[in-house]
């Protein structure tokens, strides 16, 4: 499962830093870099394991808060051949809820 994530998060997403390392129960997927107002900014994707199927989320902090705290992606076990769609899906919505945040609105009118 998770050879076949990485490959989809880098084949959809060039720029898309794909790790695998495991933090308490979930396994890093990669980071995505952001060019904001403030800096460079990093959204972080990760897999965590349920028992019949695993759920992709990310973490992206703005204003104090994790923006991506209820974007995720339920990849079920028995359906692995939907796994690139779901990639691919999370990460559209990722970078449009990173587009929306009050540092990269700020860049963008500047």
């Amino acid at each position: 499962m998770f050879d076949k994530l990485k490959r989809a998060l880098q084949e959809s997403l060039c720029v898309f830093d794909v790790s695998s390392r495991q933090n308490d129960n979930r396994f890093v997927l990669g980071t995505k870099q952001y060019q904001t107002a403030v800096g460079v900014k990093e959204a972080t994707v990760w897999l965590v394991p349920y028992p019949d199927c695993h759920h992709l989320c990310g973490n992206y902090e703005s204003e104090g808060r994790n923006i991506l705290s209820t974007t995720t992606r339920r990849i079920s076990d028995a359906e692995p051949e939907l796994l690139e769609a779901a990639v691919a899906s999370f990460m559209t919505e990722v970078d449009a809820l990173v587009g929306c945040s009050y540092a990269v609105r700020c860049m963008q009118q500047a």
